[in-house]
């Protein structure tokens, strides 16, 4: 470990930014490979996006001549960089790692896999709970003197929104346990915040969500409130290490 560090330690600044050139070439180039696989398999990537939409919309429309290329574009483009996340992740822990000291390297390797399980789940939970229950109480506005007339790329963009954003809040048990493990935050001072974290869990809830109702807001700031007690666990787990 020590020669490996003394050998990062005597690469110059180019040296750095050729490696770190090197790292990112090669996810964009599994990036566009996944991609273009998927591309071949955009019929049946759409068909599955657009299944929280048929109950309301049989099928999406597009108002522009180029929309259904760039959606079937964006959609594969799209699938390849969750294909390309995780190694996106190794990829910037294996250039950071050799400065790191012994412990921070410990925590490290239980972020990385934590990062990727959370992300995934975060998107999961928002296209398969929240995106229908949106659709129902938004569409639901209608009254029946409205029809929906959703075209494609609003509604992806929508779903994007949605999943994205869940992707990036489910990440905060990781985010607590890296803090608890590097002595920024200690798990009893969280603990003792459980009153502000769920006043904070229903108005991030109020502000990320694309209703106004009561009940799409409190499916959401539950599992915030979930996602912090289990930070909280994370923060003692990795105290430890």
């Amino acid at each position: 470990m020590r020669e490996k560090k003394e050998r990062v330690n005597s690469l110059s600044f180019w040296e750095h930014l050729e490696e770190l050139r090197r790292r990112i070439l090669f996810v964009l180039f599994v990036w566009i490979l996944a991609g273009a696989c998927f591309y071949l398999y955009s019929d049946k990537i759409l068909k599955f996006l657009f299944a929280p939409l048929v109950p309301f919309q049989p099928r999406p429309v597009f108002t522009r001549p180029l929309e259904p290329f760039m959606v079937t574009f964006g959609v594969s483009c799209f699938a390849g960089c969750l294909v390309a996340l995780p190694l996106l992740i190794v990829e910037i822990w294996l250039f950071v790692a050799p400065g790191l000291n012994k412990e921070e390297q410990k925590i490290s390797r239980l972020i990385i896999p934590g990062l990727v399980i959370f992300s995934y789940a975060g998107m999961a939970f928002g296209f398969f709970l929240l995106v229908p229950v949106a659709l129902k109480v938004l569409l639901g506005f209608s009254r029946g003197i409205m029809m929906p007339f959703l075209s494609a790329g609003s509604y992806l963009g929508f779903v994007a929104v949605i999943t994205l954003g869940l992707g990036v809040v489910f990440n905060l048990p990781v985010v607590l346990g890296a803090m608890g493990g590097l002595g920024i935050v200690q798990p009893a001072t969280l603990a003792k915040n459980r009153r502000l974290a769920l006043v904070g869990a229903l108005v991030l809830a109020a502000i990320i969500t694309p209703t106004t109702d009561v009940v799409t807001q409190l499916m959401l700031a539950a599992p915030l409130v979930v996602l912090y007690e289990v930070g909280i666990i994370f923060s003692k787990i990795f105290s430890k290490q």
